[in-house]
């Protein structure tokens, strides 16, 4: 049986690819590239704002989740600047995962693991 569409966010700055589980949808604004001016966003499926989980980032690429946390990448303004971090879905601290990456592009994860490409 289909479903109807519902708007979970809006006047969002440049949303990329969602991750959902059961309760919540997650997604990264990348502000059109601004240096430092992104976020990383939580949404309840069932309705209510929008929830800001990490400001003051640059994300590129989509988001993945898994065992509670949502990864993200960051390319970096430099060759070998770019970092694949983490932050708990109800919030909390960012951590960096792996810095130092060469443009890093597209990020996975599952119940064990991480994984990202990057150029060589």
């Amino acid at each position: 049986m289909g479903r109807c569409a519902v708007v979970l966010a809006s006047g969002q700055g440049y949303p990329g690819v969602i991750a959902v589980d059961d309760t919540h949808a997650y997604w990264a604004n990348n502000a059109g590239g601004a240096a430092a001016s992104g976020q990383i966003v939580e949404a309840p499926l069932d309705g209510g704002p929008a929830s800001v989980l990490a400001a003051g980032r640059t994300p590129s690429g989509p988001v993945a989740l898994s065992g509670g946390s949502l990864y993200w990448i960051e390319e970096g303004y430099d060759t070998d600047g770019g970092a694949v971090l983490r932050v708990p879905t109800g919030g909390g601290s960012v951590q960096t995962i792996a810095g130092g990456q060469s443009a890093p592009g597209d990020v996975a994860a599952d119940g064990t693991s991480v994984y990202w490409t990057a150029s060589a």
